[in-house]
């Protein structure tokens, strides 16, 4: 990424490092506002993408956060020697670090017959995300691709590839990891096969690159043939994929049903099932599972990270980040906080770390 400034030493003023992080969770919650001379700088900096990923990537004293502009946020960003975060007079972090998009995104790159290199992949951070289906089967309620306006497409393998390589360019900033993601497939053996195309054609062309895949729970042919998880799981680890993120997004089933009805289908128990076989072929570092934190009771969700960790899978908090279609109470800083202090102590108990382990890769989680 290409950073503002080159300082990499950070210090918040008059905080503990519990109020320290709290700052994280209450800009993820409230976002910043800016001065208006700085809209036009600001305007390089937004990411429109997904609902956890759009919005402006910071740092101060080593913590990543993924913030939204908000003019009428108690948090404001303001530059005064270095850029700081305030509230009123008050500065609450300084040296704050930002990261441009990279060039590929700012410029708006195109493939020769006019797509743009963003519909194919994107950067975040240090992680290149790979989108091999534009749209999604599932239509999760909570998702911006349950936009019914996004056309399902399968992308070209070579055009993916030619995407990643313009990604991996040096003026693009320097990435570590990929993530194969995007929308999940329509339930039919042709676009089951079409994946694994990817995956293969990824791990085995780039054997020196880490590449993680986002997906639900499958064999070589279908969602539902849970005989086939573990082979499955087998083949991927095989062809040399790092690790698997595996999202139960919920755990109560009546709100599973609710806002992911595809999910639901598939069931918690598979899900379950599918991260055990990938736990016992691919060990607990290489597997995880987002669970949101926020659609469904707070108590539900403990509960949901207290079965991953049970079967040695990294739990992932993803805060829920309120869209018009979904019309629910929004949970508060301090529930967040509870969820977090809860799930280190389930951890622990299981000895089970809490993902994502890419310190960058956190911007976005509790």
């Amino acid at each position: 990424m290409l950073y503002t400034h080159t300082h990499t030493h950070t210090h918040t003023h008059g905080v503990s490092l519990m109020d320290n992080y709290k700052l994280k969770l209450e800009l993820m919650y409230h976002g910043i506002k800016i001065k208006e001379e700085y809209s036009k700088l600001f305007n390089n900096f937004l990411f429109t993408d997904y609902i956890t990923t759009s919005g402006m990537k910071i740092n101060y004293d080593d913590i990543y956060v993924n913030v939204r502009i908000n003019g009428n946020s108690k948090y404001q960003l303001i530059h005064d020697g270095s850029w700081k975060i305030v509230q009123e007079k008050e500065v609450l972090a300084d040296n704050i670090k930002m990261f441009f998009p990279p060039l590929y995104t700012l410029n708006n790159a195109k493939l020769e017959n006019g797509d743009l290199v963003t519909e194919y992949v994107n950067t975040h951070m240090d992680r290149i995300r790979i989108q091999p289906i534009n749209g999604c089967n599932n239509k999760c309620s909570f998702c911006t691709l349950s936009d019914e306006s996004l056309e399902y497409i399968k992308h070209d393998i070579d055009k993916l590839d030619r995407c990643f390589n313009i990604a991996m360019q040096k003026e693009n900033g320097p990435v570590r990891h990929a993530l194969i993601s995007g929308g999940s497939p329509k339930d039919c053996i042709e676009d089951y096969e079409y994946l694994t195309n990817v995956y293969t054609h990824f791990a085995t062309k780039y054997k020196d690159f880490e590449f993680d895949i986002m997906m639900a729970p499958r064999g070589f042919k279908a969602k539902n043939d849970t005989e086939d998880y573990k082979n499955y799981i087998k083949y991927l680890d095989d062809i040399g994929i790092h690790g698997l993120s595996i999202n139960i997004e919920l755990y109560n089933k009546e709100y599973m049903k609710k806002y992911a009805y595809k999910k639901y289908e598939i069931g918690l128990d598979n899900y379950i099932k599918f991260l055990k076989d990938a736990v016992e072929v691919m060990g607990t570092n290489r597997v995880r599972s987002c669970i949101i934190v926020g659609l469904e009771p707070i108590e539900d969700t403990i509960k949901g990270v207290e079965l991953l960790c049970s079967i040695g899978c990294m739990p992932v908090l993803s805060p829920y980040i309120p869209c018009e279609k979904i019309d629910v109470d929004r949970i508060t800083v301090e529930d967040m906080l509870k969820v977090r202090r809860e799930t280190e102590k389930i951890a622990q108990k299981y000895n089970v770390p809490i993902g994502p382990l890419c310190n960058l890769c956190s911007y976005n989680t509790i």
